[in-house]
């Protein structure tokens, strides 16, 4: 019976190594914001956008995707695309965006690609805090 479990071992091993590295979680943030929201006021400068692989993998290539979905007033001329590479055992890959005003109210979407293949989207809004 030992020599079952161990060829039974080195092919559970080598199917961690083989299966194909995904997303496992995705998440936005700001700096007045340090937890996951979706919901942004004009004044958050910077939007930050964190995933966890679901294994640490060497050169594989995150993209991100930043889109305007719609906006009232003016709209930024061009939302972003980062692309970042995994260092050795590394599991987390992340990207900002910012803008020098304020962000227009509206609607966004960031994509995550891992390699070409879409792997993740979470649509987020920017919204007019309501003056009191």
């Amino acid at each position: 019976m030992k020599f079952l479990r161990a060829p039974m071992a080195f092919i559970t091993w080598l199917s961690v190594l083989i299966a194909p590295t995904f997303i496992e979680r995705m998440a936005l943030a700001s700096q007045t914001k340090p937890w996951s929201s979706t919901v942004f006021s004009p004044s958050d400068r910077v939007i930050k956008c964190a995933v966890a692989l679901s294994k640490p993998t060497f050169r594989t290539k995150v993209r991100f995707e930043w889109k305007l979905m719609y906006a009232t007033g003016p709209s930024p001329a061009a939302l972003l695309t980062t692309e970042y590479t995994t260092k050795p055992l590394e599991r987390f890959a992340r990207s900002c965006i910012s803008l020098l005003g304020d962000w227009p109210a509206g609607a966004y979407r960031v994509d995550a690609y891992v390699g070409e293949s879409p792997a993740k989207t979470i649509d987020y809004v920017v919204v007019q805090p309501e003056s009191v």
